[in-house]
């Protein structure tokens, strides 16, 4: 079989090369959700381990987007000039990744696991950014259709691992085995190590193959960007600011509203609670790999909001002493997050081409706003659990206000395109 013909073999689909490095990607984003999904459920023990607070514990997020902001748009220019280089990079960066993982539990001191957490932002943007672009160029012009839904695959994964994540922390959060989050974390650093050896594969394999077709596509789109191009990025990088507010509130608070609020949940009853409301989050992602093939991003984002705003407002009044508010209300959030930063990320690129420059604004948002919601949620959530469900309700107004704006935009966009 020759070379043309082993491109062929799946050529309805995409060809074996595109769905190998895909499925790697699935597994990292795996192995991110895992590796995130276990900070809400174990926030509690690192308290106790650094004998702090969670006001304390909470401002590693500062630490994590702060090194995350300063490699995202590095990473942007780098990957967007050096192409060749970004298996190794990204390699690299899962050891480097599994290395901090093992270590957070046995730092001695908080400045320490500050300074893990600072260098483990580096890692998650390039982890990140530089995988979302590679999974967009694995399947740009070829095939796109089916590239929608594998976008929204690794996303799914993501959203697989961290629904299976609190479930994985409760053996190692009871009083009565012999097992710790230091186990939690050797685990996850594994898992991390096996793919730093994947990415290694492939980046032998590459390293004589640039993709010209990507490159020059890349160089293309940003030259190209009219003002209402740049004014719609600046309004979507806005939208994934107050998105991650909301995403991180939900991620590394619930359990601690569960055991502060009156509800007074158990670690382990906030941490089944967590993965009840991550499973909700991996269902509708799944949903969306499909509907990605099918249905306009638009019409996801504005179903997802909908079904959003309908869950925070019963919350934002009574989660505080109602456990089935509580568990109902956060379990249809789950259902309405689940493919919306995916589908964002698609209306995005519909209306302005995600480069890796582009991408990399697109992590500075987020970082921007997970440094927010320690200062909002983290600072108040032990003495005034409600302020978290505040947060979450103020964040989805503002989500669906910039969303309206973009929507507007890539309207008049056409409009004008259409009359010259």
């Amino acid at each position: 079989m020759n070379g043309k013909e082993s491109g062929d073999t799946l050529a309805k689909y995409g060809t074996i090369n595109q769905w190998l490095k895909s499925c790697t990607i699935f597994a990292s984003f795996l192995t991110f959700g895992l590796t995130k999904g276990s900070v809400g459920p174990t926030l509690s023990t690192f308290v106790a381990v650094y004998d702090s607070s969670v006001e304390v514990i909470s401002y590693m997020n500062l630490a994590t987007a702060t090194g995350s902001i300063i490699s995202a748009l590095a990473t942007g220019i780098i990957f967007d000039k050096y192409p060749k280089i970004r298996y190794f990079v990204i390699c690299a960066t899962h050891a480097s990744w599994a290395i901090l993982t093992m270590v957070r539990p046995i730092l001695g001191n908080v400045i320490a696991f500050y300074a893990v957490a600072f260098f483990t932002g580096i890692a998650d943007s390039v982890i990140v950014s530089g995988q979302n672009v590679l999974c967009i160029d694995i399947w740009r012009g070829r095939k796109a259709h089916v590239g929608n839904g594998v976008f929204h695959g690794i996303h799914f994964a993501y959203s697989i691992g961290f629904m299976i994540a609190p479930i994985l922390c409760i053996p190692f959060l009871a009083t009565d085995t012999q097992l710790s989050i230091r186990e939690l974390h050797i685990i996850l650093g594994a898992f991390q190590l096996a793919l730093a050896a994947m990415y290694l594969i492939f980046a032998i394999k590459e390293r004589n193959n640039l993709d010209k077709h990507s490159s020059s596509e890349e160089s293309k789109i940003s030259t190209s960007l009219t003002k209402c191009g740049y004014i719609f990025v600046a309004i979507v990088v806005a939208f994934f600011t107050a998105f991650n507010v909301m995403d991180g509130t939900i991620e590394n608070y619930l359990p601690v509203f569960g055991e502060k609020s009156a509800l007074s949940l158990t670690p382990i009853e906030a941490a089944k609670i967590a993965s009840l409301v991550s499973g909700c989050f991996a269902c509708t992602r799944l949903m969306g790999v499909f509907a990605a093939m099918k249905l306009k991003p638009q019409t996801i984002i504005i179903t997802c909001l909908a079904v959003i705003l309908a869950a925070t407002i019963p919350l934002s009044i009574n989660a505080n002493t109602d456990y089935y508010i509580f568990c109902l209300g956060l379990s249809a959030m789950g259902l309405g997050r689940g493919p919306l930063y995916a589908a964002m990320m698609t209306w995005m690129e519909k209306n302005t081409p995600a480069t890796n420059k582009i991408m990399g604004f697109v992590i500075v948002a987020m970082n921007a706003g997970t440094m927010i919601h320690p200062l909002i949620t983290g600072r108040s959530v032990e003495n005034h659990p409600m302020v978290m469900m505040y947060t979450l309700l103020i964040s989805v107004i503002i989500l669906i206000v910039i969303f309206a704006l973009s929507f507007a935009l890539a309207r008049f966009a056409k409009s004008l395109t259409r009359t010259q």
